[in-house]
């Protein structure tokens, strides 16, 4: 699924297939260039085969901290995010030393390797509380310590009922003070979308999540396979999370005809893609 998903964007090829190149077991199995860890058949057949509710809780974009004074203890603080079916059902925090946290999709392997993780491989905390609904604020003493002559950085992501995990959060540095740093993309703290259902006929919903801090007007686009311009969406663009329905016509109002298509989300010249299977 991520293979799918982003590995084209890199414009990496897996070196040898471990078994025949069916539609499942080319992205299950192989060898890659580079550590993929996270790319394994338990993920792929969960997505695969997953149902009901796809739209994943917004982003948390107010992660904050402080020192508690003499000891090399830390407090955590947030707003509980919204989700699209009632409150979230478990946290996820990550602390890297060193390095920063980023997106999988925001994530080089060539650029980024000294200086970023994607988020799935950072280091895990644990003890994480229970969600409170929409708005309530939450506090976190982790069970590590910081000492001062260190740097770390930090994250927090959400789940819903259905396993859905949203976006990662604003990235926090922690050295000898505690600050909202920027991610390796500097132009959006964190940003993405989903679509359902995929396929879809005659219309396909889209979530979108936009953070604080944006530098121009995001827009959202429909192309064909060869980028022509389909239709250009207009939504709410203002930081939280949105839902757009498009109905399959072009910018004319002309029904188009089944087939491969790809959203574009761009933002500050960072462009988010996915694609979208209009079936007959």
């Amino acid at each position: 699924k991520h293979y799918w998903d982003y590995g084209s964007k890199r414009e990496y090829q897996s070196t040898k297939f471990n078994t025949s190149p069916t539609t499942i077991s080319k992205y299950a199995f192989h060898d890659a260039p580079k550590n993929d860890g996270l790319v394994n058949t338990n993920t792929l057949f969960y997505e695969s085969t997953r149902h009901g509710d796809t739209i994943a809780p917004s982003a948390i974009t107010d992660l904050s901290g402080k020192r508690v004074d003499g000891t090399n203890k830390i407090l955590l603080s947030w707003t509980a995010p919204i989700d699209n079916n009632g409150k979230c059902t478990e946290y996820q925090i990550k602390f890297q030393k060193n390095q920063k946290i980023v997106e999988y999709f925001d994530y080089d392997y060539a650029r980024d390797e000294s200086t970023a993780v994607p988020f799935w491989f950072a280091e895990n905390e644990s003890g994480e509380p229970i969600p409170q609904i929409a708005g309530a604020s939450e506090t976190f003493s982790p069970i590590r310590e910081f000492p001062k002559n260190e740097l770390w950085y930090a994250v927090i992501c959400s789940r819903d009922s259905s396993n859905n995990l949203s976006p990662v959060s604003n990235l926090l540095r922690i050295d000898s003070n505690i600050t909202s740093a920027e991610n390796i993309n500097s132009a959006i703290v964190s940003a993405g979308f989903d679509a359902y259902p995929n396929p879809f006929n005659p219309s396909i919903k889209i979530r979108v999540s936009l953070p604080s801090g944006l530098k121009e007007l995001p827009k959202l686009t429909i192309h064909d396979i060869s980028g022509r311009l389909i239709k250009s969406l207009t939504f709410n663009q203002k930081p939280g999370t949105h839902f757009i329905e498009w109905n399959g016509r072009n910018n004319s109002g002309t029904k188009i005809a089944s087939g491969m298509f790809v959203i574009k989300l761009t933002a500050n010249g960072k462009c988010w893609t996915k694609k979208i299977l209009m079936s007959k």
